[in-house]
């Protein structure tokens, strides 16, 4: 696998630090993939990626009868996630686990909404990680990617036109671009739904 760098797999105090920028940077998106979800209190939900787990915190808040759970590669970010959602796990809300999002360790359609922001430029191939996503979604269940646009060299692979198209490809019907222009930097959140 490539070197990620901190913001693709933080580790120790410096990657702690760039989660807490992530998260600074970030809100907007957080907010606008759980708005655009429009979670239900027995959702049972994935995110993959949760980093710091602001965007998890902030889903929460809509669960009461399922559960979310999540999936990500940093020890670090498990640990400060852990931390943040606290309250969240003692309640049996939150579950998170340290793992590959190319392999989920789940059944197939263990879920009905998961959530990736800002880590689809980290995966490999991001068909392998999209199909794994489909393959542990519910029929009907929605899938969300939100991704950053702009002009830069990693931009230009992760459009959000590419993500739909990956999205297709992998069996996801219905998929549709939100895109959100209120910052400097633009950010879209591509959804898509299982049909079988």
């Amino acid at each position: 696998m490539a070197d990620l760098g901190q913001f693709g797999k933080p580790t120790g105090i410096i990657g702690k630090f760039s989660g807490w920028m992530m998260d600074r940077y970030n809100k907007l998106e957080h907010v606008e993939t759980i708005k655009s979800l429009d979670l239900q209190p027995d959702d049972h939900v994935l995110e993959i990626g949760y980093g710091t787990g602001q965007a998890m915190d902030l889903a929460a808040e809509k669960i009461h009868d399922e559960k979310i759970v999540g999936v990500d590669h940093s020890a670090a970010m498990f640990e400060v996630a852990l931390r943040k959602n606290k309250k969240w796990v003692d309640r049996g809300v939150v579950e998170l686990h340290v793992g590959d999002a190319r392999k989920l360790d789940f059944p197939q359609e263990s879920f009905n909404k998961v959530y990736s922001i800002h880590c689809i430029y980290f995966w490999e191939q991001p068909e392998v990680n999209l199909r794994e996503i489909h393959r542990v979604l519910k029929n009907k269940g929605i899938a969300a990617i939100t991704i950053r646009t702009g002009k830069g060299e990693v931009y230009q692979k992760f459009t959000d036109t590419n993500v739909k198209n990956w999205l297709e490809s992998c069996g996801f019907k219905n998929v549709v671009i939100n895109r959100l222009g209120k910052r400097k930097h633009k950010a879209s959140v591509i959804l898509g739904e299982k049909q079988i």
